[in-house]
């Protein structure tokens, strides 16, 4: 018998996307499915469509609690799942009928611990275009965990290996992980340690799940604010946890990412002068003595160095005048 796998949606304010979100996962091929559904104190009416949805299909179940945040919600998800695979979905995304047995099979085939697939992004409004799928491309790739942290990978398909979603998961994966409360971008700081435990992952280069962009009450469509700056906190934590394991090419990957991140952030919360100098001078610091672990790791040219620690002197006017070119 196929395994049970648990499909967690966190949910907050969407009661305009949530049927179409639940109707994508009843509908899909794969049918031993337990599906949780975590109402984060909701004010709309998103708690009571959850209920009505748990009415029509054992297989939903449905947990109310205060408004702690995505974070919170993510971990009552998976402390409530009993799968042996598990699988997030946020509210306001759907994904392909076939979507759960295809990562299945690709997972059981190539004995991996993960499948991910790609994605596709849509706006509101946006038609279902799940349909023209061309399958005929789907060649599964299975990727070592340090295949899957390679630059061809890190960076052509960025954020896929930050996001928790589109990945099919098994549960022995985030035993000991807790998403941190509080946190904006709290996938920064979870979804490289699944991926790294993981010995072997399936990718699936084919756009079986759909992800909606630019929605106004979202946290990705709110303007800049210091919260966003909590991405540096999560990438620092990264290069610490492969510093660790002693993966220092991990770590001079995880740090291209944190300066790229560096100067982008620290740009934009000058342009809204929103950053106090003291949250300023410490990502500084910080960033700082990491070029200097980087540069005593990667033997760089003169100049590249130079540049280096110009942008940690200089990050707004390095930004200004070279944007996101080293």
């Amino acid at each position: 018998m196929n395994d049970l796998i648990s499909i967690m949606v966190p949910i907050y304010n969407v009661e305009k996307y949530l049927p179409h979100c639940i109707e994508c996962i009843q509908n899909q091929t794969y049918k031993n499915l337990e599906i949780i559904l975590v109402d984060d104190g909701s004010p709309d009416k998103s708690g009571k469509i959850c209920d009505e949805y748990a009415t029509k299909d054992n297989r939903i179940k449905v947990v109310h609690k205060k408004n702690k945040g995505v974070a919170q919600a993510r971990n009552t998800a998976i402390e409530n799942a009993t799968g042996e695979y598990l699988f997030f979905i946020d509210p306001d995304d759907y994904m392909h009928p076939d979507t759960i047995r295809i990562m299945y099979d690709c997972l059981k085939k190539h004995n991996a611990k993960i499948a991910m697939c790609n994605y596709e992004c849509f706006t509101d409004g946006e038609p279902d275009n799940c349909d023209s799928i061309d399958f005929g491309t789907l060649i599964p790739v299975k990727l070592q965990k340090e295949h899957a942290n390679d630059r061809r990978y890190y960076f052509d398909l960025h954020t896929l290996f930050i996001v928790v979603w589109g990945k099919l998961c098994h549960r022995s994966l985030f035993e000991g992980i807790k998403y941190p409360d509080g946190r904006v971008h709290e996938d920064e700081y979870v979804t490289y340690k699944v991926l790294y435990r993981a010995k072997d992952i399936v990718f699936i280069d084919v756009p079986l799940y759909r992800y909606l962009v630019k929605r106004e009450t979202s946290i990705m469509g709110e303007k800049f604010n210091v919260k966003r700056l909590f991405t540096l906190d999560a990438l620092i934590e990264k290069m610490e946890y492969f510093g660790k394991h002693s993966e220092e090419r991990l770590w001079s990957l995880a740090f291209e990412e944190y300066r790229r991140s560096f100067l982008h952030y620290i740009y934009m919360a000058a342009l809204e002068n929103t950053i106090p100098k003291k949250a300023f001078r410490k990502y500084q610091k910080k960033y700082n003595e990491n070029v200097s672990k980087y540069i005593q790791l990667n033997k760089g040219s003169f100049i590249q160095n130079m540049k280096l620690r110009l942008a940690g002197a200089f990050p707004f006017m390095y930004r200004k005048l070279l944007g996101d070119r080293k």
